[in-house]
Parts: structure tokens; C-alpha cells; sequence
């Protein structure tokens, strides 16, 4: 059938092996593979437009390839990448060929997710398989990702460059200044962002924006020193000095006492978080704030260098490996359960990654059990990302919006229309709005522009259908309820106590300025992890055997604040739990009742009883 079809198309002759023969003289009981013979030509400069023709004509005829046979050698062209030894067409080679959109196909492989490290297509990397065979000055993707920062730089720099390559790799050297700048040459290109630890992912949002030569740039900044130890610290605000330079204003929101004494102008707001802010109360040089009898001055002349802490013993130990400067090999080293240990060291030393794998070995039951000898049943990490999902809110995560749905669901009101606890839900159909699915508010597209959100002219802005917006429970509907402060909704809800334990934790935690209805997408790091905390605190009486990870208790807090903090993780150890945690912070380190320093030991989780 297909020297039939060959016919069709006007063409007399096949090669079959090295002979050219009739398509007529092919004996009827042939199988096997033949190419077809678009014309024979000797070579000759007068038969320039019958070779352009016969290429023109092989190109269309023969799936965008042809080979040319000269000589009895053999050349291949293709005008799409394919390889013609196994028929196989490839992906364009473009840079998105090198991007998860194009992720690994493989049966039975990741996904493009890359955890997947046996998987023979990828290789762990998620790439389409072609991505792995492209490669720059002999380096493959996955190579080149696997390089240290600092290390990729050096090796750029050593590399002929076109004039095609220049101004990439110009570009590429600048970017990755940029991060050795804020102290990430340590890290490898290819390194997943959960991956991170709290400084180091902070610092990488700093670079993201201050390695370029841009000039009249406002830059706001949030907390661009938090999770930073001290000479990490340094480092920033010498970047941020550099940006400023260049001809750029920085405006930073900052707790840090070292950021805010390099600042060349700071505002002071209070008197109060939330609500009870918004005031300028000073607003001047960084040695004149130190004058003041302002909290934020205070922290300047050391008011709040110390934090008082109980000394507590253990009541049991988890084992480590750790390897020491001067150990010759891995060594096992006993962790304190039942109190409170920091976990101290420079930015880059393993902190994070030592709580990471600690978490992820106790996730089986069964493991964990070997691994805490039965002390533990429960291993949380507090790493400030609690769950987003769908429209979950402070009064959701917390808890507390369940019971108050059943407290409005049994008023006169309610029962009458037959209203269920489900009625005053926002995840669910029922009595939300429909038009803005409980939101209290819709998108608009603009187009090429970034969509806004604006308040739904059906429920205007209350999330629920009228006749739900009538039932009332103490004079409040609803949405006047998402709308109270938590610490307004522990004044109006003291008496009833499956509402007041929890709202009285997340008081405790310092976020009784938020509105009930915060959106958890809208929380900071230190705000999210607070909150984990409180909702711990909440139930209290389960803490027993659950052992706390938590990176950088002091992320977010104004020192003011930071004794209340450690007051609450004091409450969980004196619960029966334990709490280990990450720290640059000179009185977190102090307070803690062992500390574990990363500078020259590194640990790693060992499973034993």
C-alpha cells in the first residue's frame, strides 16, 4: 500500500538498502523499510535550480526532512528537530522547552514535579526528556541547576562567550551578584522554594527586586531583614544603601533595630496594632527616636534585650547524628523533650532544613513511634503558611465561626425559616450570595490589565442573602459578626466558653486587632504562624506528647511583644509539650533551655528509640 501511494505522488523510484531500483520491480512479497527518490542530479553549477527544486520538493514530500546522497555518503536535514535513526520528532528547541509547562510525559513519572528521582525520563528534574540532551558549553539544564550560586557565576565567567551569548550571560553574572550580594551563594539554582528557609526565602524576594540598574524607583519593602542574623543583616542594608545610590528611594517596614538605625528618616505609628494604630507619634532622625520614651525607642537603647524564662528539665531526649568540626564522622547527640530548645547558627547553616526533615520523618505513625521512644504522638510544624483554601478566614481557621453558626441557627428567627448551621456557611450553597459566592466581592477583568476586585452590588459587600441577613443573634447578623475584631468578639462573647477559649488564645498570640473575616491569603509570615500557635493554644489540654517546630518565633513581633510570645510557647511546654525552634535573635537564644548551634554541627533527624 505505501509503494502504492509513492506511485500516486509521481515518484518512480525507492532505495531499498543501497540500491536504487523501479517502484514497478518491487517484488509483491516485500517488507521492509525503503525511502523514496525524489530525482538524481550530478552535481554541477549549472544545475543549481533543479537541486533547489529537488530539496523544495523533498522538503514537502518528505515530512519536512531529506537525505542527500553523495558519494555513498549519507546527510540528513530536517526542518523541525527529529531524530531520523529512531522517527522521533522533538519539541522545538525554545526556552520553554527548558520550563515545567513542558513538563515530563513519561508513564508512570512525576509530572513535572521532579521529587520523582528514578524516574529514567527526567531524571528528577521535571523536564521534558529532550530538555536533558540541550546543553551550553557542555552543561546540561540539570547541571547547571544543581550549581551552587556562587559556583555557576565563576564557571560563567570562564566561558567564551558570541555575540549571540554575550549579553545573556552578562545578564545572567549580574543576577546572580545580586544574590551572592544577599548572602545566597550557598544555594543551588535548581533548590525548590519550600525548600528555603524563612531568611533565605526573604532575601531572595529582596534580591528579586534590587539587582537591577534602575533609577527613580520607589521601592516598599516589608520586613526585608526578617529571618536574617546579624551579619546577614549588615549585608542588606548595604544592598539597600547601594539602591539608594544609585538614584532609588527604599520605604521599609521594619522591626529590626540595625535596619532602623542605618534608616536616614523614620515614622513611628501607634499608639496600638489594627484599629488602635494609624497615628504618627514620631517622626525624625533614628538618634532622635532613641530619645524617646516610645517602644520603638526603647528597643534602639536596649530596653528589651532580655527575656525572662523559666529553667526547665527534660523529661526526655530524641536522638540526632551530628557532625562537629572536630568529629571524624557522624555522631549521635541528645535533643531535650518536655522544654523549650533554639536552634542557633548562620544563615544557610541548616536550621531550617534540621526541622524540615524532622517533620517529614514523623509523618508515618509507625516511624514516629521508633523515633520518639512513644513520647511523641504529634509533630507540628509552625512554619507561618497555614492553609489558604478557598475562602478560609481567621473565624474559619480558628474555629470559631462553626459554633457561632450553630448559635444563629437556633435563634426564634431562624427556626421559624427553617435555617440549618449550614444556611450561614460561606463554602457551601444556601444562604450565601451567589453572585460573589460569599466574598462580599467580584473580580473585574480589564483586559491587558491586572483584574480588581470591587464590592458585589447584589449582597453589597454583607456575603449572605437578605432574608439570612435578618436573623440576628445578641443584635448582630452575620456579617456583622465576621466584621468584629477578635478581640471585640472576646468582650461580646466572654461567657460562652467554647467561644472565648479560642478567641482568648489568638489575644494572647497579639492578633486581637484582626477582623474575623481576615482572609488568610492576606496574613504576613509572622501574623500566620501566630496564628498556628493559637489555635494551639486554643487546646491547650491536647498539647501533651506534640512536639512544636517553629522557624523564627520572633519574625513579625516588635520586641515589645516578644515576651508574650515566649510566654505562650512556656504555656505549651507546661502542657506536657516541646518546642524547638530556629533563631538569630541573641535573647531567644538566652531564653531557650538547650540551644543547638549550627555554626560548626550540623544535624540531621536519626530514627532510633
Amino acid at each position: 500500500e505505501a509503494l502504492q501511494e509513492v506511485m500516486k505522488e509521481g515518484f518512480g523510484r525507492v532505495r531499498i538498502g543501497n540500491d536504487v531500483v523501479r517502484v514497478e520491480d518491487v517484488g509483491s512479497d516485500f517488507a521492509g523499510s525503503f525511502r523514496v527518490v525524489v530525482d538524481r542530479i550530478k552535481v554541477a553549477s549549472e544545475r543549481r535550480p533543479r537541486i533547489a527544486e529537488a530539496v523544495r520538493l523533498g522538503f514537502r514530500s518528505g515530512r519536512r526532512g531529506l537525505v542527500a546522497v553523495v558519494a555513498d555518503t549519507e546527510r540528513s536535514f530536517y526542518e523541525r528537530p527529529y531524530c531520523g535513526s529512531c522517527d522521533t520528532t522533538l519539541p522545538s528547541l525554545a526556552p520553554t522547552l527548558l520550563s515545567k509547562n513542558l513538563h515530563c510525559d513519561a508513564p508512570n513519572c512525576c509530572a513535572g514535579d521532579g521529587p520523582n528521582t528514578d524516574c529514567d525520563a527526567c531524571l528528577g528534574t521535571g523536564l521534558h526528556p529532550a530538555a536533558g540532551a540541550v546543553q551550553w558549553s557542555g552543561k546540561s539544564f540539570k547541571h547547571a541547576a544543581a550549581m551552587p550560586v556562587g559556583a555557576l557565576r565563576d564557571w560563567l565567567r570562564e566561558q567564551p562567550v558570541d555575540v549571540v551569548s554575550r549579553g545573556v550571560v552578562s545578564a545572567l553574572i549580574s543576577r546572580l551578584n545580586g544574590l551572592d550580594a544577599m548572602g545566597l551563594s550557598h544555594l543551588a539554582l535548581g533548590r525548590r522554594a519550600r525548600r528555603l528557609s524563612q531568611g533565605e526565602l526573604q532575601r531572595l524576594r529582596v534580591a528579586k527586586h534590587l539587582t537591577t540598574d534602575l533609577a527613580g524607583v520607589l521601592y516598599i519593602l516589608d520586613e526585608p531583614c526578617a529571618g536574617l542574623d546579624e551579619r546577614s543583616v549588615d549585608d542588606v542594608v548595604a544592598k539597600l544603601r547601594d539602591v539608594v545610590d544609585q538614584g532609588n528611594s527604599l520605604l521599609c517596614v521594619s522591626h529590626n533595630d540595625a535596619l532602623i538605625r542605618a534608616a536616614d528618616w523614620v515614622v513611628c505609628w501607634g499608639p496600638g496594632p489594627g484599629a488602635q494604630g494609624g497615628r504618627v507619634l514620631f517622626e525624625g532622625k533614628p538618634s532622635d527616636l532613641s530619645a524617646t520614651d516610645l517602644p520603638s525607642g526603647k528597643s534602639l537603647v536596649g530596653a528589651y534585650d532580655v527575656l525572662e524564662s523559666a529553667t526547665r528539665e527534660p523529661d526526655g531526649h530524641l536522638m540526632a547524628e551530628c557532625l562537629t568540626a572536630e568529629a571524624d564522622g557522624w555522631l549521635e547527640a541528645p535533643i531535650s523533650l518536655g522544654c523549650l530548645v533554639a536552634l542557633a547558627g548562620a544563615n544557610g547553616s541548616g536550621k531550617s532544613t534540621f526541622l524540615r526533615m524532622c517533620h517529614d520523618e514523623s509523618r508515618d505513625p509507625e516511624n514516629l513511634e521508633r523515633w520518639s521512644g512513644g513520647r511523641l504522638h504529634r509533630v507540628l510544624h509552625v512554619d507561618g503558611a497555614p492553609s489558604a483554601a478557598g475562602r478560609s478566614m481567621l473565624a474559619t481557621y480558628s474555629g470559631v465561626w462553626t459554633p457561632l453558626r450553630k448559635l444563629l441557627s437556633a435563634t426564634p428567627v431562624a427556626r421559624v425559616r427553617a435555617f440549618s448551621p449550614g444556611t450561614f456557611s460561606l463554602a457551601v450553597k444556601g444562604g450565601r450570595c451567589e453572585a460573589c459566592q460569599g466574598s462580599g466581592r467580584v473580580r473585574v477583568a480589564l483586559g491587558s490589565l491586572p483584574g480588581v476586585d470591587v464590592m458585589c452590588d447584589v449582597c453589597e459587600g454583607r456575603r449572605f442573602q437578605k432574608d439570612v441577613l435578618d436573623t440576628r443573634w445578641r443584635g448582630l447578623s452575620a456579617d456583622r459578626l465576621l466584621e468584629l475584631t477578635v478581640l471585640e468578639a472576646h468582650t461580646l462573647f466572654v461567657d460562652i466558653p467554647m467561644l472565648a477559649r479560642p478567641l482568648q488564645a489568638l489575644c494572647r498570640v497579639g492578633l486581637g486587632y484582626l477582623r474575623m473575616d481576615h482572609p488568610l491569603s492576606h496574613l504576613s509570615g509572622g501574623e500566620a504562624a501566630r496564628l498556628q500557635l493559637g489555635r494551639e493554644l486554643a487546646r491547650v489540654k491536647e498539647c501533651s506528647g506534640t512536639l512544636y517546630l517553629i522557624e523564627h518565633p520572633e519574625q513579625g513581633l516588635h520586641p515589645q511583644n516578644m515576651a508574650r510570645q515566649l510566654d505562650v510557647l512556656s504555656e505549651l511546654v507546661r502542657a506536657g509539650g516541646s518546642v524547638w525552634y530556629t533563631t538569630h535573635d541573641p535573647r531567644w537564644v538566652k531564653a531557650a533551655d538547650q540551644l543547638l548551634s549550627f555554626n560548626e554541627t550540623r544535624y540531621r533527624p536519626k530514627i532510633c528509640p
